[in-house]
């Protein structure tokens, strides 16, 4: 069964780091854990233009074979290399990102992955630096991969 979500909600813009607190660390204070903060979702000026990016500086890629509003088709050596944008909850947009595009779909295996316009985010294992798009264009494991801009659509640049 999948399930894809969006927001409805504009949601306070993230921005701040977590607090250096016990409980944040994983350590029990004996009260009541709180929920886990959505992740942000930002965008970083590239060779490509404005491109979403998830913590750390990572660019943030579609998958030509996955269809919008449905569930990813990248499991496997696929999801090992491009690895999903799991969270928790729907992610909370800062910049020119659009809280209204964000939302999930529930994965084969249970999880939550990230949409933008109903798409699955990704990321790509062989980029380590902040800012670094090393893959835009690629075909591989049945589709292409492309670099998002802030308004939805996948960036053709190459």
């Amino acid at each position: 069964m999948s399930e894809t979500t969006g927001t409805g909600t504009s949601g306070g813009a993230g921005g701040k780091k977590a607090g250096g607190s016990k409980a944040a660390a994983g350590h029990s204070t004996g009260s009541r854990a709180s929920a886990p903060k959505p992740i942000p979702i930002s965008a970083f000026r590239s060779q490509y233009g404005r491109i979403l990016q998830v913590p750390g500086g990572h660019a943030v890629y579609v998958f030509t074979h996955d269809t919008p509003g449905r569930p990813s088709t990248c499991y496997g050596d696929c999801a090992v290399k491009w690895p999903p944008v799991i969270v928790k909850q729907t992610p909370v947009a800062q910049g020119p990102v659009k809280q209204s595009l964000l939302g999930t779909v529930r994965r084969n295996d249970g999880t939550l992955q990230a949409t933008y316009a109903g798409q699955p985010l990704y990321r790509y294992v062989g980029e380590r630096d902040p800012g670094e798009v090393l893959c835009q264009g690629v075909s591989e494991f049945g589709g292409t991969w492309w670099v998002l801009a802030p308004n939805g659509t996948a960036n053709h640049k190459q």
